[in-house]
């Protein structure tokens, strides 16, 4: 582990982290951006609510966050997260499982 300190700008710690990373490491976020990022890095990037992000999707992803943006920023409204449940912790505890021992296997 290493704690860093970084400046107080938009996205710092993002630009601050992604160098460091090495593939096979593991990076647990809900923001796409850095979600993108890692994975063009090597890592293995985990929402947390269990869901793997994936090189073959998260393009696609960013762009359905772009065009939801342009819609808001136009005066439309979208959705908003649905509730975090027992269900959501559940599964990333399990998606965490499986990729530490895949990772385990493979190295």
């Amino acid at each position: 582990m290493e704690i860093l300190q970084v400046g107080s700008g938009r996205d710092s710690a993002d630009f601050a982290m992604v160098p460091r990373l090495t593939p096979g490491d593991v990076v647990v976020t809900g923001d796409l951006g850095l979600a993108s990022m890692a994975l063009a890095r090597g890592s293995h990037v985990l929402s947390p609510r269990g869901r793997q992000y994936l090189p073959a999707t998260i393009d696609a992803e960013m762009a359905i966050r772009h065009a939801e943006q342009q819609h808001r920023r136009a005066g439309g409204r979208t959705k908003g997260p649905t509730p975090f449940l027992d269900e959501d912790r559940q599964r990333f505890r399990e998606s965490l499982a499986r990729l530490l021992t895949e990772s385990a296997l493979a190295g």
